[in-house]
């Protein structure tokens, strides 16, 4: 649609305004049969962008629910892992001080 628009927008703007007959047998401008040509293409692109935006929509949602529950696993299992590490270099401090005394 957006292809056919620009390209009627060139010959409107590249022809001499008049070369072109203002008003053809049926009384239309040029405006008027373009619209009346593309308005069943029109409908069709709407009606496909609303179906693109809905499913968009839904994979946006499942991405962003596996992403926070990834996020959520791996903190929690670096939290466990930090503890760990803490306590175990916390340890090694208690047994040398009375050592060095």
């Amino acid at each position: 649609m957006q292809l056919e628009f620009k390209w009627y927008e060139f010959i409107k703007e590249s022809m001499p305004r008049h070369f072109f007959p203002r008003y053809n047998n049926l009384g239309q401008t040029l405006e008027d049969v373009f619209t009346d040509t593309h308005m069943d293409l029109v409908r069709n692109g709407g009606e496909w962008l609303g179906k693109t935006f809905e499913s968009c929509s839904i994979v946006a949602a499942l991405i962003a629910t596996v992403a926070f529950a990834n996020s959520a696993t791996v903190l929690k299992g670096v939290k466990q892992d930090m503890l760990a590490l803490q306590f175990s270099k916390s340890i090694p401090r208690l047994t040398s001080s009375p050592s060095h005394c």
